[in-house]
């Protein structure tokens, strides 16, 4: 509530309606509260009507979280989609997290497959809501079930969208030896899928480095 979680969301329900209304009415308006039945019989609406919007509060915010949409993107330096022993080189990965207000965004390097240096930013609502639209776009490609096989899009590019629990998108060519022979060969894109593939990807990129 508020963006605030946990204890402080509650220390903050606690004052706004029991300290604030019991220094209220003692300090500014002179009341002295055993005319009135004592402190809990004044309290009783407040804490009611407290109460109530602290829930409702509690219950939009969690359904503005399960509205968002996760968006994964793991860059490869090349290799993707290659059969071979060694495992390709991950060049970096970006973390957006995209709801009709606004978002996160994490940027992780990658030396030798190993995490690098990370960025995190706040998206704003005009950046979410390019992510979103590139979203619904990159849903319109054609996409396998089956994990494995070549980098039919040509990308070098990993890709997960999902909104909540649920996978959405997914896109995720084998690596090393799961790229091998036995590997999907089946699954193709035209050149025009490729582009468009490939300038989706590049355009979440950038919508999300705006906030880093």
């Amino acid at each position: 509530v508020l963006g605030l979680r946990g204890l402080p969301c509650l220390i903050v329900y606690f004052v706004g309606v029991v300290v604030a209304p019991s220094m209220y009415w003692s300090n500014f308006l002179g009341i002295d509260e055993q005319d009135f039945g004592g402190k809990m019989e004044i309290l009783n609406d407040s804490i009611g009507s407290g109460a109530a919007m602290f829930m409702l509060s509690w219950r939009l915010e969690k359904m503005s979280d399960q509205e968002a949409m996760h968006v994964t993107l793991v860059k490869y330096e090349s290799g993707l989609g290659v059969p071979g022993i060694m495992a390709p080189q991950i060049s970096n990965s970006v973390e957006i997290s995209a709801a009709p207000n606004g978002g996160q965004i994490v940027r992780q390097t990658f030396d030798n497959n190993r995490p690098g240096s990370k960025q995190t930013g706040e998206l704003s609502a005009n950046s979410a809501a390019t992510v979103l639209n590139l979203v619904t776009q990159l849903t319109a490609l054609p996409v396998t079930s089956k994990h494995g096989g070549p980098d039919v899009f040509g990308a070098n590019t990993v890709v997960l969208v999902r909104q909540g629990k649920q996978v959405v998108w997914g896109y995720n060519p084998g690596a090393g030896c799961c790229a091998g022979p036995d590997a999907e060969t089946e699954f193709t894109v035209s050149s025009d899928h490729k582009a468009q593939f490939a300038e989706i990807v590049s355009s979440i990129y950038q919508a999300g480095e705006t906030a880093l």
